[in-house]
C-alpha cells in the first residue's frame, strides 16, 4: 500500500485544488484569446482561426522552452532550499495569468491592442516560473520524500489528470449559469485560496531531504558550488565577498548547464544507450503529438464544427476522465505488484495502436458519439507514466543522471516538435483537407507503436 505523511495528504489536496482551478479555464482561454484577436484585427471571430492557432502554438513553444532553460536555477533551489519554493513561484506565474485575463475582460479595448503581449508574456512568465520540467522535478522530489512504497511516479501523475477532469467538468456546468468572465473570477478565487493554504502548509510541513539521487532534479549538477557555503553561512559584514560568490555560483551553474547540453548533443550519450533505450525514446517522441492532438481538436470543435463552449469543455473533461480511469487502474495494480515489466510492454504497444485508430475515428464520428470517443481516447492517452517508468528501468544504472538529462531534452524538443506538426496539420486540414488533421497525428502514433514493438523485441 501507499502511505503518506499527514502533512503530505494536505499538500496533495491543495495540489488538486490548484490544478482544478487552472483547468477550469483551459478551454475558455481559447475563447478569450479569439475574442481579443478579433477585436485587434477588427474582423469576425471566425476569420481569426488561423491566427489563433499560430499564436497558441508559439505561446506553447515559448513556455516550454523557457521552462527548460531555467531548469538549472530551480535545480539549485531544490538542492539548497526546498521543492516548495518552485511550487510557490509557479503559483505566482499562474496568478499572473488569471489576473491578467480578468483585466482583459474588464478593459477589452485596451487588452485587444496588446493581445500578443498578453499571451506571450503569460507563456514566458509561466515558463520562467517553473511550469514544465522544474515543477515536475519538484513534485517528484516531494513524492519521493512522502511515500514509503513505490510507485510514486504513477501516483503523482494521476493527481493532475484527476484535476483536469474536475476543472472542465465543473466549468461546463457553470457556463450554463454564469458568463465567461464570472468563470474566470471563480477560478481565480479558488486558485488564490489554494495559494494561501499552500503558505500554511509550507510553514508547517516537515523538512524534505534532497540528498539522494532520486530526489535530485533534472540537470542537477553535483560538482557545482562545491566550495560555496550554504545559505545563511555568509559573513553578514562581507557584502563584497557575497556578491562575488553569488556571481561565481551563477556562472558556474550555467557553465555546467552548457556542458550538460554539449554532453547530450555532441558526446553521443544517446548512441551509447542500449538499443532498448533508443527505441523507447523514439517511441516517446512519436507519441507526444497524440498527447498534443486534443488541444487542437478542441479548437477544431469550436471553430470548424461550431460546438458551443460549454459542450466542448464537457468533452474535454470526459477525455481527461478516461485518462484518470487508466492511471488509477495502473496505479492500483502496480501498488499490489499485479503488473510485470512485460505487461507494461504490452500495454504500451496496445495503447499506442489503439490511440492511432481512435485519432482517425474522430474524422468519421457522429457529433453525438464524440463524447464517448473522447473518453476512450483519454483512456488510451495515458502512456506517459509507463514511458517514464520503463525508461527508468532500462536506463544504464551507471549513467542515471545522464539519462535524466537526455530524457528532459527529448521531452522538451518532442513537445515543441508536436506543437509545430499539429499546427501544420490543423491549418492544412481545416483549410483544404480535413482528413490531414486526423491522419497526420494518427500516422505519428503508429510510428510510436512500431518503435514500441522494436523496444519489446530488443528488451526480451
Amino acid at each position: 500500500m501507499l502511505h503518506t505523511k499527514p502533512a503530505s495528504k494536505a499538500v496533495y489536496i491543495w495540489y488538486i485544488l490548484d490544478v482544478t482551478s487552472l483547468s477550469m479555464v483551459n478551454v475558455a482561454c481559447l475563447q478569450l484569446i479569439q475574442m481579443l484577436l478579433a477585436s485587434h484585427y477588427h474582423v469576425p471571430m471566425e476569420e481569426v482561426r488561423e491566427k489563433l492557432v499560430v499564436v497558441t502554438t508559439f505561446a506553447s513553444i515559448l513556455q516550454y522552452m523557457a521552462a527548460t532553460l531555467v531548469v538549472p536555477i530551480y535545480s539549485l533551489v531544490i538542492k539548497r532550499f526546498s521543492p516548495w519554493v518552485i511550487i510557490f513561484f509557479t503559483w505566482l506565474g499562474e496568478q499572473y495569468m488569471l489576473v491578467l485575463s480578468i483585466l482583459a475582460f474588464l478593459y477589452p479595448a485596451n487588452a485587444s491592442q496588446i493581445v500578443h503581449f498578453i499571451v506571450y508574456s503569460i507563456s514566458l512568465l509561466q515558463g520562467l516560473s517553473g511550469a514544465g520540467p522544474s515543477i515536475h522535478a519538484g513534485w517528484k522530489a516531494i513524492a519521493h520524500a512522502s511515500y514509503i512504497d513505490e510507485p510514486f511516479v504513477l501516483f503523482i501523475t494521476s493527481i493532475p489528470i484527476f484535476s483536469f477532469f474536475l476543472g472542465p467538468f465543473f466549468a461546463s456546468y457553470l457556463l450554463f449559469h454564469i458568463s465567461l468572465f464570472q468563470l474566470y473570477l471563480v477560478a481565480w478565487l479558488l486558485h488564490f485560496v489554494s495559494g494561501v493554504a499552500f503558505s500554511l502548509i509550507f510553514y508547517h510541513s516537515p523538512t524534505y531531504s534532497a540528498s539522494s539521487l532520486e530526489t535530485q532534479p533534472l540537470f542537477a549538477s553535483f560538482e557545482v558550488a562545491e566550495e560555496v557555503n550554504c545559505p545563511g553561512s555568509f559573513p553578514s559584514e562581507d557584502q563584497v565577498h557575497r556578491q562575488h560568490l553569488s556571481l561565481h555560483l551563477i556562472s558556474s551553474l550555467y557553465k555546467k548547464y552548457i556542458k550538460n547540453i554539449n554532453d547530450v548533443l555532441f558526446n553521443s550519450y544517446f548512441f551509447q544507450l542500449t538499443p532498448t533505450c533508443r527505441w523507447l525514446l523514439m517511441s516517446f517522441v512519436f507519441y507526444m503529438p497524440s498527447s498534443v492532438f486534443f488541444n487542437y481538436y478542441v479548437q477544431y470543435l469550436l471553430n470548424v464544427t461550431k460546438f458551443p463552449l460549454e459542450k466542448v469543455t464537457f468533452i474535454s473533461s470526459l477525455q481527461t476522465f478516461g485518462s484518470l480511469v487508466t492511471c488509477s487502474i495502473l496505479t492500483y495494480l502496480s501498488a499490489f505488484d499485479h503488473l510485470t515489466i512485460q505487461t507494461f510492454h504490452y500495454i504500451l504497444i496496445g495503447g499506442t495502436l489503439t490511440l492511432s485508430i481512435l485519432t482517425m475515428a474522430y474524422y468519421t464520428a457522429l457529433n453525438s458519439f464524440i463524447p464517448f470517443l473522447a473518453f476512450f481516447h483519454g483512456m488510451s492517452r495515458s502512456m506517459e507514466p509507463i514511458f517514464h517508468s520503463l525508461l527508468t528501468i532500462h536506463a544504464p544504472l551507471s549513467s542515471l543522471q545522464a539519462y535524466w538529462r537526455i530524457s528532459a531534452i527529448f521531452e522538451a524538443f518532442a513537445t515543441c516538435f508536436s506543437y509545430i506538426c499539429l499546427a501544420y496539420f490543423y491549418l492544412q486540414g481545416t483549410e483544404r483537407r480535413h482528413l490531414l488533421f486526423f491522419l497526420g497525428p494518427a500516422l505519428l502514433t503508429l510510428l510510436s507503436c512500431f518503435s514500441s514493438l522494436l523496444f519489446h523485441r530488443y528488451s526480451s
